[in-house]
């Protein structure tokens, strides 16, 4: 995908028996890479541990940084901390696999031993994203946009309003008395 990682793949082919180790830096040009992405910056390390046993790999997948996106309360930038991993098994063959059902693991054809790391790294971050993305004290940071804060909360104020006045729930309050 980017150039981080080596268009062609790692070749996981030449390693040796033993622990590996890669690490790469991403910053938005990572996420501009990827058509479509619903994540336009950040900021992470990522690290791939890799263990070679007789033409088996376990894996480990980690992700820790931040993305930057919009706030849902205010719709401000701010800074999202995220911490990620994932633990899988890749697997050389002589035959091409067809089964997609287990996503933890994969298999590469002896012929071609390149694993390619970017659309995992991508899922990675994209998954371990909170399903709210708010800073810690709402309308009290430097970053909230506070006069979307106040529109939020006099909508709020006169939706509960015309709640409490509808005769319908009154009748139902009756019944629990």
């Amino acid at each position: 995908m980017t150039k981080a990682f080596a268009e062609d793949g790692i070749e996981i082919g030449k390693l040796t028996d033993g622990v590996h180790t890669l690490n790469w830096h991403l910053d938005a040009s990572f996420f501009k890479a990827f058509e479509g992405s619903l994540i336009e910056d950040g900021n992470f390390e990522a690290t791939l541990r890799l263990e070679r046993m007789e033409g088996v790999f376990r894996a480990n997948l980690g992700v820790k940084g931040a993305v930057v996106t919009p706030c849902d309360n205010c719709l401000e930038e701010i800074a999202v901390p995220l911490k990620s991993e994932l633990d899988f098994v890749i697997k050389l063959t002589g035959v091409p696999q067809e089964d997609d059902s287990d996503n933890e693991v994969f298999y590469i054809l002896d012929s071609d031993p390149r694993f390619f790391v970017s659309q995992h790294i991508y899922d990675l971050v994209y998954l371990g994203l909170p399903i709210r993305k708010t800073c810690e004290d709402p309308g009290n940071t430097p970053k909230c946009n506070l006069e979307v804060l106040k529109r939020l909360n006099t909508e709020e104020q006169i939706n509960d309003a015309e709640e409490g006045n509808d005769p319908r729930w009154d009748k139902l309050k009756d019944l629990f008395n």
